[in-house]
Order: C-alpha cells, then structure tokens, then sequence
C-alpha cells in the first residue's frame, strides 16, 4: 500500500513541477551577451529570477556582499524572492580574461510560480559536471552567431536551462528540496499532498480528505503537521490561492468563476481568504 501511495504521489509531483515552471520565462531582451574583461558587466534586473551560465573561462558573479566565481559550464540561478516587487537587483560579473556568459533574466507570472520562488535558494549553483545536458558548446555556438533570431533562440535556451538546472537542483539537494517535490517520507501524508494537488477545485473538508488517505482526521492532522509545517486544510487553501492569483493574471475570468474553478464557494469567500494570504484584494492584482 505504502509503494501505491508514493507512486501515485511520484506522478503528481512531476505535473506539478512542470506546472510551477512553466510560468517562468526568459523575455526579449532579457538575455544578453558581454566579453567581461576586468571592467566587467553590470545588470540591474527588475525581474524576480536571473540565470548566469559560462560558455567559456572564469567569471565572479557579485551580488552585495558575496561573490562566487563560476567555471565555464558552471550556471548560477538568482532568486529575488516570492513578495510584490521582488527582484534581484544589481549584479557585477567581472574576470581576468573575456569570458562569454549567458545572462539571463527570468520574469515569473506569480501565482503558482510563487511556489516555486518560494522553494529555491536565493543562490544556487550547479558546478558543470552536475548539468544534465551538455549546454556549454550550445550556448558558446549561439553567442558566436549572433544572427538573426539569435534572441529568441537565446531566451528558448534560457528557458531549457533553467528548467533543467531547477530540476537537477533539487535532486542534488533532496534536504533542501520542497515537500511536494521530494514527497514527505510518510505515505499518508503524500496520499493527502497527492490528492490536494490533483483535485484542488474539490469541496475538501478534513474529514473526507483524511477517509481517502486512509487515516482519521485527527491522525491526518498530526501526521500532516509533522512533515510538512501546517495543517492539510491550510496548505490546501495556499494551493488555491495561488491557483486562484495565476487565473487573476492571466484570464479575464470573475471572481466568481476563479471561486468555482479553485474551490471557493463563491467570490466572497475568495476574496476574503485571498486578502488573508496576499495582504491585498485580489483586485489589485488584477489592477
């Protein structure tokens, strides 16, 4: 039973982290190209994710205080954070001899990216030889063109590297990696997640979320809290609002119709669980 039950969760988690990163892009002149050369290139990105990867040489990545110096192959993710107008702000690559980097910044739709924001570390670094695909003579090729429609296949590469570097990252660093992603350990409990994500839209109550993970409310509850920090009725709404924040942004949708798609009884109730969450109405997003 235990073997069915992270199974079923196994194949949930792999929809959901696609989903997660499918709100993240790379934009149009996001990505840019620079021969840092001892004077070095500076960013200052508005947008809450930026990718930095070494086609070729050494290159220090600076951010505040910190610096971190990457190999050719090496990628760096950035993560500004989840909040309103998170970003990462300025960053200076510098080296001692021209070395062509990949720099991108990545704009992320909210909602149920936010999760995703929320899971990764501010900085993370993916060493060449963990890289699941060769991108280095990819990227190195497409810097040398520089043709026609080198930007958009540029973001497209941008876009191929982050999702897989995301992935790598949390298979590299199982301890540090979100409950959805690495499962919880206890087959209940992702039984619980499992149904939570499939089926978010459903009129859940404790009681039937914990008859189908086949324990009582009460065992749900302790079990719930002890793997993943909250109890199964609030992770349950958070996955809702975030459901509910991404049809804000993306669809002309009322709110009426967000509540019946997300699960909420209706706008009210929506709108009232949504300024607890978010701090604002969901109006303003929309605005």
């Amino acid at each position: 039973m235990a073997s069915a039950c992270s199974s079923v969760y196994a194949s949930q988690v792999r929809d959901l982290l696609s989903e997660l990163m499918d709100g993240v892009r790379a934009r149009a002149v996001s990505v840019e190209v620079r021969d840092v050369d001892g004077g070095g290139a500076v960013f200052d990105w508005a947008a809450p994710l930026a990718l930095l990867a070494s086609a070729s040489g050494d290159v220090v990545v600076g951010v505040g205080d910190s610096r971190t110096r990457l190999a050719a192959g090496d990628v760096m993710l950035l993560n500004g954070g989840a909040g309103t107008g998170a970003s990462i702000g300025r960053v200076v690559l510098t080296a001692d001899a021209p070395t062509q980097v990949l720099a991108g910044a990545l704009t992320a739709d909210g909602g149920v990216s936010s999760r995703l924001l929320r899971a990764l570390p501010a900085r993370a670094v993916l060493v060449g030889h963990d890289c699941p695909y060769p991108f280095t003579p990819v990227i190195a090729d497409e810097l040398k063109r520089s043709g026609q429609g080198s930007g958009t296949i540029l973001d497209r590469i941008t876009d191929l590297v982050f999702a897989t570097t995301v992935r790598a990252w949390f298979e590299l660093h199982p301890d540090q990696a979100p409950v959805w992603h690495r499962g919880s350990g206890d087959p209940v409990v992702d039984r619980a997640l499992a149904l939570i994500h499939g089926a978010p839209q459903r009129h859940w109550n404790g009681e039937a979320l914990a008859r189908e993970s086949g324990v009582s409310r009460s065992a749900l509850a302790r079990r719930f809290r002890s793997a993943v920090g909250q109890g199964p009725m609030g992770y349950l709404v958070g996955v809702r609002i975030d459901l509910a924040e991404e049809l804000l942004r993306g669809t002309d949708l009322t709110l009426n119709a967000i509540a019946a798609r997300v699960g909420f009884s209706d706008g009210f109730a929506l709108s009232a669980a949504f300024k607890r969450a978010r701090g604002r109405a969901p109006s303003a997003i929309r605005a």
